[in-house]
């Protein structure tokens, strides 16, 4: 069975397309990057394995994916822009670049394919086009995903064009655009700026998904929906994005819909909009047509909360609207809201303890964002309990409801077990949501090593982490908690069928689903497992696994929580160029630099290797790392599942103390 599993999880890792690397690959890619991409064929895959500066305009003339290798950071010096006209059914993928004043650009072009812009760093300085930018020319449809980039640009005070940051364009009559713009950043500057734009020039169709974006500045739009011809037909899906003002004089505008011609169908679900210009803004010339779902917002401390002219047909309900200038055509609805939302701060629109927007939205609004993620502006599961009710749905972009905390070991004398003190823990014992992981720099104190396989039970009303092995916990340890408050999304498993070294999970929102996050926590009712838990996907179903490839007993039990992939969820995987010694570098921008984030991991066999050691966390140099608790050589290939909290980042990180809320 050993051999089984580790075969099967290799093919499922190997490359579809033609691959190539660059610097150092062989001809054509052994020069310049240029040369490599012009003697490549279509559809390859050209992997980028330098963290160098490349100071190369990059233009192909043919459908290539250019990623960044994993563990390298590659950066294109000022000036430079990468163009990549993607024309043909293949894949294109544009990953993990640095751009420091330029901007990328992929054209899909021909047969319907899919496009990915994706975990980008784009500035773009004196501009009058957008930083990433998006576009078909195709009379097919075309699938485009712009996902967790982070964009800088500042316009020209004039620009000739309505580009955004983000820009995704039409500008064809016929066929279909489709796809999602998910869980970016978006830093407009200038009385001009846009955040994200979709634009219809002359027809054809766009059905987008903008979902879960941070969009900072943008007085002309955070979100900007155009549509300028009379065969146009956009339908937008809003939901779950945040934005902020930039600085001390752009005043951000949030969702604002122009149909000049033709016609856009827009829902507009669970935002929040602080200081804007404008919350949501319509506006509908003779002979076009705007129809609106407004739900679940909070516009707050702005000018216009909403903007709503009688021609346009607005379905509206459950929204917070608080000391705005004025409305125009809004009158609340039943279930609306004129309080004080009780936010933590003009740059931080998450809801304090007690905020009236909390479980006050409409639930069942959520259902006309259809099958996009169900995750909020920091990338968490919407829809959560609190303490011990149902799980609701909070007004606003951000949802509350998680539990994150560090434990310390504070029992000198010798034992295995260390018991968990906290409120929102203590007194539940049938929490199947508990997660830990081992944190060695908590603090900056470095140390102690746990080095054993560790899991929690429940006992005399409290919850209790043990070492599996019954080794002595030291005392100072400490372990990273969070307690889930999603409830569709968290379980137990137990394992009724002993004999593999693998149990096989059946959940409704799992199975079919091979990119979704997990953590799993050995939760002990009765059996002891002294192993290493990971989890990995195979046949339609996940897995969880002893990744020292030992059979698991009959009544091991597991937590288990689940989500879809986000800017705060991720799977990291181990290469050359990330590992040291016994530890493996993270690099995500919400916890770089950030010492007092609570990171929580569990392994993964997507690359077909069974790290067989005890893991946990530790913060040095400005990264987090996972490490291998025995000091073992921490093997390539070995992959984590990632998940920390944007809201517990900011809180730790004082962000809560600079609007003067407090």
């Amino acid at each position: 069975m050993k051999n089984l599993i580790i075969l099967m999880m290799t093919v499922m890792s190997l490359p579809a397309a033609a691959f190539s690397f660059w610097p150092g690959g062989a001809a054509p890619c052994n020069t310049t990057l240029q040369a490599c991409i012009d003697g490549s064929p279509d559809g390859e895959y050209i992997e980028i394995r330098t963290s160098n500066t490349i100071n190369e305009d990059i233009f192909a003339n043919k459908p290539v994916s250019l990623v960044a290798g994993n563990g390298y950071k590659p950066v294109f010096s000022a000036g430079n822009d990468v163009f990549i006209y993607a024309n043909g059914a293949y894949t294109v993928r544009v990953k993990g670049l640095t751009l420091l004043d330029g901007y990328i650009e992929v054209v899909g072009v021909g047969a319907s394919h899919n496009i990915y812009v994706t975990h980008n760093n784009v500035t773009r300085l004196n501009a009058n086009l957008g930083a990433i930018r998006a576009y078909s020319t195709s009379n097919d449809d075309i699938n485009y995903d712009v996902s967790f980039n982070e964009v800088y640009i500042d316009y020209i005070s004039s620009p000739t064009s309505d580009f955004g940051g983000i820009s995704v364009y039409k500008t064809v009559n016929t066929g279909q655009m489709t796809g999602r713009i998910y869980g970016n950043k978006v830093t407009a500057v200038g009385i001009e700026s846009r955040g994200i734009m979709l634009d219809e020039r002359v027809g054809g169709g766009i059905d987008m998904n903008i979902i879960g974006n941070e969009v900072y500045g943008a007085t002309q739009g955070g979100v900007h929906v155009l549509s300028q011809h009379n065969n146009s037909d956009i339908h937008v899906k809003i939901g779950s994005n945040a934005f902020y003002r930039y600085g001390t004089f752009y005043f951000p505008s949030g969702v604002h819909i122009e149909a000049l011609d033709g016609a856009i169908e827009a829902e507009i679900v669970n935002n929040s909009m602080i200081e804007s210009r404008y919350g949501v803004d319509i506006i509908e010339v003779p002979g076009a047509m705007v129809d609106a779902y407004v739900y679940n917002n909070l516009v707050a401390y702005g000018g216009t909360g909403f903007y709503f002219p009688a021609a346009a047909t607005v379905t509206h309900d459950y929204n917070l609207v608080y000391d705005v200038t004025s409305n125009t055509g809004y009158t609340p609805g039943p279930n609306a809201l004129s309080v004080n939302p009780q936010i933590v701060g003009l740059q931080n629109a998450r809801l304090r303890p007690g905020s009236p927007a909390i479980d006050s939205a409409a639930s069942l609004a959520l259902l006309a964002l259809g099958s996009s993620p169900f995750v909020d502006a920091d990338g968490g599961i919407r829809m959560k309990k609190k303490g011990s009710g149902a799980a609701l749905l909070d007004i606003g972009a951000y949802e509350s409801g998680d539990v994150f905390y560090t434990h310390v070991n504070n029992n000198i004398s010798s034992s295995h077990i260390s018991s968990l003190d906290h409120p929102d823990l203590n007194g539940d014992s049938g929490a199947d949501e508990i997660h830990i992981t081992s944190n060695y720099s908590f603090q900056g104190a470095f140390g102690p090593y746990n080095n054993d396989n560790e899991g929690i039970y429940y006992t005399g009303g409290k919850w209790r982490i043990f070492n599996e092995g019954l080794i002595d916990i030291a005392d100072k340890a400490a372990f990273n908690v969070v307690k889930f408050g999603a409830t569709t999304n968290t379980f137990e498993h137990e394992v009724t069928a002993a004999g593999n070294n693998y149990t096989t999970i059946n959940n409704s929102g799992l199975d079919g689903a091979s990119l979704r996050i997990l953590q799993v926590t050995q939760h002990y009712t009765g059996t002891y497992n002294d192993h290493p838990p990971g989890v990995w996907y195979g046949f339609g179903k996940w897995h969880i696994s002893n990744f020292d490839l030992v059979n698991i007993p009959n009544g091991a039990n597991y937590n288990v929580y689940y989500q879809e992939p986000s800017k705060s969820a991720w799977e990291h995987v181990a290469s050359a160029a990330n590992i040291t010694a016994n530890w493996t570098v993270l690099d995500n921008p919400i916890i770089n630099d950030v010492p007092c984030a609570q990171v929580h991991v569990t392994q993964s066999a997507s690359q077909g290797v069974f790290n067989a050691h005890p893991i946990g966390v530790w913060y040095s140099g400005g990264h987090w790392n996972i490490y291998n608790q025995d000091l073992a050589t921490m093997p390539v290939d070995a992959a984590f599942h990632v998940v920390v909290s944007p809201e517990q980042v900011a809180a730790c990180s004082d962000i809560i103390f600079k609007d003067g809320f407090d």
